[in-house]
């Protein structure tokens, strides 16, 4: 169906007009006068259209039919019938919209009337809104000052409540944020490492690289020296050693060297060794060869038995305790940092040992957070406290000075009115700025729109109601706008078309910039399959 701007002239396309014998054969030199074309409005008494322009053949056998005012006066469905002789009837249907509509949905150059007359059914005035208004909360209000009721309490609270409200957020976020700081660590609270943690560290103290230390009487420097002398142990084939003197005695020292050295025997009329009696050389030699090598006593060391040693203090205890305490897979890093960290501090008192400056070091760390403790994790009570009285011991000391001042004379005099307000007079000052801060906001508030006031929709505004309303999804049939729908009648009502003859008809948009309608129709026009592109 076609759509015509009520009350306007314009021209119309019909047809095709084909011959009436064959019923396909277009007519294309029908003389078409204004007694031939038949109007009916709304389904009324068909009669000639008032415009008294004949119709013009266009092509294809359509003709192009003006109509006037008097035409297109009424809304609704307008149908043009001609009969011609020699060619088959043709009516063609149209609809009549109010100029507004058509403009709207048709000419794009106007806006839809939106003005609300109807709420739930119920006709209203132009500024109330009465029992059909339901609140957001669900319950229903019975008119518009039930309505402003409703509103009221929404707007202009007091200073006083305002200055509640802040103080009780104020309040509520101090007190999170106090216990926030609450729950922080303080200096001296225990820390504990992870295992993980442990280990690491651990492994940083064996891997260090002492190469670096040079400080008299760092355990590394220590270290470091230790490495130095171990290494030359290593390049000396014999650790030798000059003994030149026994008690003061250098003669006593060259005999045992010589003893020692197999250059001199030791004399046959040795009689003691040690305190011990012995009857001669052979029985000296007898108890020196029954003596084990340093092999033997090694080898006698490391195959002692553990569980021989329970004597509380003795190295074998303290090897046998340490060893039972290791697993049977081997001592791990972590077990060795594990040691070296769980080690007491209190058994290191060795001066330049790390044990002894580990011991230090806690002990001045104990010192520092004993005295820093006091300056950490204040309240916010805290801090308002002393603010407080920092502040009232200033205000006594300006007091004085201005106290001091009133009795050097008139220049005191002249200062005293501009010192030491009184709390009155604070309070009436802070009062005044209040109530000048405060009517500023209310003249703000004031100026704001009322409940009831009309209020006026800007062309932006329209436009977005407008194209809501043709662009609403599903708004004429599933997946199809109104605006998308008015596009596919409007192709179909009013523009060209092609492949009438061959069942195959084309429908170019409006604005003939594309096609609309493709479909497939049988020889009698009936339609079997349709394809519509309503971008």
């Amino acid at each position: 169906m076609q759509y015509l701007k009520a009350d306007t002239a314009t021209t119309i396309r019909i047809g095709p007009f084909v011959d009436d014998s064959d019923g396909k054969t277009a007519e294309t030199g029908l003389t078409i006068s204004q007694a031939d074309v038949r109007l009916s409005k709304n389904g009324a008494a068909a009669a000639q259209k008032n415009d008294a322009t004949s119709a013009t053949h266009d092509e294809n056998g359509y003709y192009r039919v003006p109509l006037d005012t008097t035409d297109t006066n009424t809304e609704g469905t307008l149908d043009v019938c001609v009969s011609e002789a020699g060619a088959l009837p043709v009516i063609a249907k149209f609809t009549v919209l109010p100029a507004e509509v058509y403009d709207s949905f048709v000419a794009g150059t106007d806006k839809l009337q939106v003005d609300l007359v109807q709420i739930n059914g119920t006709a209203e005035g132009s500024t109330s809104i009465r029992a059909n208004v339901v609140a957001a909360a669900g319950t229903q209000v019975t008119g518009a000052d039930d309505f402003k009721a409703d509103l009221t309490s929404l707007n202009d609270p007091t200073a006083a409540a305002v200055a509640t409200a802040v103080r009780s957020e104020l309040t509520t976020e101090l007190g999170r944020i106090d216990a926030t700081i609450t729950s922080r660590a303080v200096a001296g609270d225990a820390m504990t490492l992870t295992t993980g943690e442990r280990a690491a560290v651990g492994t940083a103290v064996w891997d260090k690289d002492i190469s670096t230390y040079a400080v008299a009487g760092e355990a590394g420097t220590l270290l470091k020296i230790a490495e130095a002398n171990t290494d030359d142990l290593k390049t000396t084939t014999i650790v030798k050693a000059d003994i030149v003197s026994i008690s003061g005695d250098s003669t006593a020292a060259n005999n045992l060297e010589s003893y020692c050295d197999g250059t001199t025997p030791i004399p046959a009329n040795t009689t003691q060794v040690a305190g011990s009696s012995v009857s001669g050389v052979a029985d000296f030699k007898a108890d020196v060869s029954g003596l084990p090598s340093s092999s033997q006593i090694a080898d006698a060391v490391w195959d002692e038995a553990q569980s021989g040693h329970t004597t509380a203090g003795t190295f074998g205890l303290y090897l046998d305790a340490a060893i039972s305490g290791v697993s049977t897979g081997g001592v791990s890093a972590a077990d060795i940092a594990d040691a070296v960290w769980d080690e007491a501090l209190s058994g290191h008192t060795s001066a330049g040992s790390a044990g002894k400056a580990l011991a230090d070091a806690e002990t001045d760390a104990d010192s520092a957070a004993t005295g820093v403790a006091g300056l950490n994790d204040p309240t916010a009570a805290a801090v308002a406290s002393a603010v407080r009285t920092e502040l009232a011991t200033e205000l006594a000391r300006i007091d004085a000075d201005v106290t001091s001042r009133e009795a050097s004379g008139a220049a005191a005099t002249a200062a005293a009115s501009l010192n030491d307000p009184t709390a009155a007079q604070v309070a009436t000052a802070v009062r005044s700025e209040l109530a000048t801060e405060l009517g500023r906001v209310d003249a703000t508030v004031s100026s704001r729109a009322a409940t009831g006031d009309a209020m006026t929709l800007t062309t932006g505004e329209r436009d977005a109601v407008a194209a809501a309303l043709l662009d609403l999804a599903n708004g004429v049939e599933t997946g199809i706008t109104t605006r998308q729908a008015l596009r596919a009648t409007l192709a179909a009502l009013a523009g060209k078309v092609t492949g009438m003859d061959t069942n195959a008809p084309v429908f170019r948009a409006g604005d003939d910039s594309k096609d609309r309608i493709t479909a497939t129709t049988d020889a009698n026009g009936n339609r079997s399959a349709v394809s519509l592109n309503l971008t």
